[in-house]
């Protein structure tokens, strides 16, 4: 169970948007970069809301926090790194950690200080498994991966989280990541939640319209409408409605189109179509 730490005290200025979290679920959090560090800090400073109730705090021997790569003992190797962090977790699973350096194609005695970056953000992900915790939250975790690499740990990450019935909840920049790791997702822009539903959801009833116009400079204008805009005669909006809705709202605000066409996006299409191109 996850404890509330009764001696916290929460800061009143800052801005706490509140998130819930289904135990069990991959979470992820989309946003700007600049605005999601700050949002992420405070997700884990009181905020986040899980079926147990608003946690002020999240004791650390439930929770399994990755937001970089190890910094220290770099000339350590990746055996010696594994037996020192194993002191100080009592559930560690060391299986965890070389199951992943093996799929990764770690060397055992491969140094920190000789890997690069992205290497020693596979090291730190493996650590971060192998604490065995109920919660992982993970920050950008994919930074430093080549594409290859990254698809393999998003998989195994999945299938890791399925099978040892772990929570995770993530932020990245890399939207596809998203699509194919969490359930859940929370968009976010200028420090608000602009949407937070299931990724399936989100992504059956979120749609493009396109459409051609003798008029770009008059566009609809609507609130069930995202990021309306045009290059030229090419007009796009982006909206939770329905093809008939929005061909309504056209004809209601004497808009002239033709070539009117609606197609599904994947997630990244998604935020874009929320949060704007630019």
């Amino acid at each position: 169970m996850l404890e509330p730490h009764p001696l916290l005290r929460v800061e009143k200025n800052i801005r706490r948007p509140q998130l819930r979290s289904p135990q069990r679920e991959d979470f992820g959090v989309a946003g700007e970069k600049r605005h999601r560090e700050n949002d992420h800090d405070q997700y884990f400073n009181g905020l986040l809301e899980t079926p147990l109730g608003r946690m002020p705090y999240l004791r650390r021997r439930h929770t399994a926090n990755a937001a970089g790569h190890p910094r220290a003992y770099r000339p350590a190797h990746i055996e010696q790194i594994e037996r020192f962090y194993s002191a100080f977790y009592p559930k560690w699973n060391k299986e965890a950690y070389y199951e992943l350096m093996r799929k990764l194609k770690v060397a055992p005695k491969q140094k920190i200080s000789r890997m690069s970056c992205g290497q020693r953000s596979q090291v730190a992900l493996g650590l971060i498994l192998a604490q065995n915790a109920d919660l992982l939250v993970l920050d950008d975790f994919s930074i430093g991966l080549d594409p290859g690499y990254r698809r393999l740990f998003t998989e195994y990450l999945r299938e890791y989280a399925k099978a040892e019935e772990k929570t995770i909840f993530l932020t990245s920049h890399i939207i596809q990541d998203m699509e194919r790791l969490v359930d859940d997702c929370i968009i976010m822009d200028y420090g608000r939640i602009l949407i937070q539903k299931p990724v399936k959801e989100l992504l059956d009833t979120f749609t493009r319209y396109t459409f051609k116009t003798s008029s770009p400079d008059k566009l609809p204008h609507a609130p069930s409408l995202y990021s309306t805009a045009a290059i030229r005669d090419s007009a796009e909006t982006y909206s939770f409605e329905n093809e008939e809705c929005i061909k309504r709202i056209l004809q209601e605000q004497s808009i002239p189109y033709t070539d009117f066409k609606s197609e599904k996006m994947n997630l990244e299409d998604v935020f874009i179509g929320l949060t704007g191109k630019y």
